[in-house]
C-alpha cells in the first residue's frame, strides 16, 4: 500500500520544518493524521543537525507507519529560509502547506482549503484566520479574539481578495503562512528570501507588488492552531534584530503601490523610532541617533517627530524616562 501511494503524487504537501521539539513534531503529524481529507503526503525538513536529535526525530515518524512521510535532512543547520525552500523543492503535491512542529492543523484545514482552490482557480492561494493555543496545547479563545482583531482579519469576508486589495491586506499583517495553502507552483516562484526571519510577511507583501497579478481566498474560520511558548524565534531574538529584519521587509522591497507609500513609510518611521529606543536602553547611543533621525525623515504624526527627537537630542536620557515615567513609552509610540 505505502509503495504503491508513493507511485504516484499526492494533492497535496503538508510540509513541516523541524529543529529539535520531538513531542511537539507528534502532535503536529498527528493533527495531518486526523485530515478528514486523505490524499496528502508529510515532508519532514530535519533541521536539527545532531545525530541525536535527528534519532528522536526517527522515533517519532516511526510512529506514523501508515502515513506518506518523507524526510529532508539538513547536514548541518541552515536558516530558516533555506530549510523552508528546501520542502518546497522536496513537495510532490500539487497544493503545498506549511505546518511548524510546534503548531498544529485543525480537522478540516485542508479539506476547506482545498475546495476553495478547486471552486476557484483564479486564486494563487488560500489564507484564514487561526487559534492561539498555550504552550500546553489548550485554545485561548481571549487571545485568539484578541489576535483576530490586532491584524485586522475581522474586516475581512469569505472570499475571493483580487491582486490589488492583497498589499493592503499583506501590511496589516492578516495573512499568516501556516494557514494557507498554495498552489505549487505559486509557491516554488516565489520561495523564501535568505536572510529575513519574517518569512511569511515577507512573502506576501512580495505576492502583494508582483508583476503578474495573483488572487487570494479568504476562509472565515479559525482552520489552525498557533502555539505561543517560550522557544519560538520571536520569543528567543533580541528585540532590536527583530525590528532590523521587519524593517528590512520593506526596505527591500519595489513597487510599492502609490496608494499604500503613505502607510510604509509611517511603518517604517515607527520601526525606526522603536529601533532607536531599542539602541538607546541597550547603550548604543550613536546607533539611536542615527536611526532617530531616519525616523523623524518618514514621520507623519506630531507624536513619532516629537519622539525622534527626543532620542536625537538625548539618547542617554531614553532610558531613564521610560523606567521613570510610564507616559513616556505610551507617548512615544513603542
Amino acid at each position: 500500500m505505502a509503495e504503491d501511494t508513493r507511485r504516484r503524487s499526492p494533492r497535496v504537501s503538508v510540509c513541516i520544518p523541524t529543529i529539535d521539539r520531538a513531542d511537539l513534531l507528534r502532535e503536529a503529524i498527528e493533527s495531518v493524521a486526523a485530515q478528514t481529507f486523505t490524499d496528502f503526503e508529510i515532508v519532514v525538513a530535519d533541521n536539527s543537525g545532531s545525530h541525536d536529535l535527528q534519532r528522536k526525530i526517527d522515533q517519532v515518524l516511526a510512529e506514523f507507519p501508515r502515513l506518506d512521510l518523507v524526510v529532508k535532512r539538513q547536514p548541518s543547520r541552515v536558516g530558516p529560509a533555506e530549510n523552508f525552500n528546501s520542502l518546497i523543492d522536496a513537495a510532490r503535491g500539487e497544493f503545498w502547506v506549511c505546518l511548524p512542529d510546534d503548531d498544529r492543523l485543525c480537522p478540516d484545514f485542508i479539506a476547506r482549503a482545498l475546495a476553495a482552490l478547486e471552486a476557484h482557480q483564479e486564486c494563487a492561494f488560500t489564507f484564514a484566520d487561526h487559534w492561539i493555543i498555550r504552550a500546553d496545547g489548550t485554545r485561548d479563545e481571549t487571545e485568539s479574539a484578541n489576535n483576530t482583531v490586532r491584524f485586522g482579519r475581522h474586516l475581512l469576508r469569505e472570499g475571493v481578495y483580487r491582486h490589488d486589495q492583497l498589499f493592503g491586506i499583506a501590511l496589516r499583517q492578516s495573512m499568516c503562512l501556516q494557514t494557507a495553502m498554495f498552489r505549487r507552483s505559486v509557491i516554488q516562484t516565489f520561495r523564501f528570501l535568505p536572510g529575513i526571519m519574517l518569512l511569511d510577511q515577507s512573502l506576501f507583501v512580495r505576492m502583494g507588488v508582483a508583476d503578474e497579478p495573483l488572487c487570494a481566498y479568504y476562509i472565515d474560520g479559525r482552520v489552525f492552531e498557533y502555539r505561543i511558548h517560550g522557544a519560538q524565534i520571536t520569543a528567543t531574538t533580541r528585540r532590536a534584530e527583530m525590528i532590523r529584519d521587519q524593517i528590512a521587509v520593506f526596505e527591500t522591497l519595489r513597487g510599492i503601490p502609490r496608494a499604500y507609500t503613505r502607510d510604509v513609510n509611517a511603518k517604517l518611521s515607527r520601526g525606526y523610532l522603536a529601533l532607536a529606543l531599542t539602541e538607546a536602553e541597550e547603550g548604543s547611543l550613536p546607533s539611536a541617533r542615527i536611526d532617530a533621525a531616519k525616523s523623524l525623515r518618514l514621520a507623519l504624526s506630531l507624536r513619532g517627530a516629537l519622539g525622534a527627537l527626543l532620542v536625537m537630542a538625548v539618547p542617554a536620557g531614553v532610558p531613564l524616562a521610560r523606567r521613570a515615567y510610564g507616559w513616556a513609552a505610551r507617548f512615544l509610540g513603542s
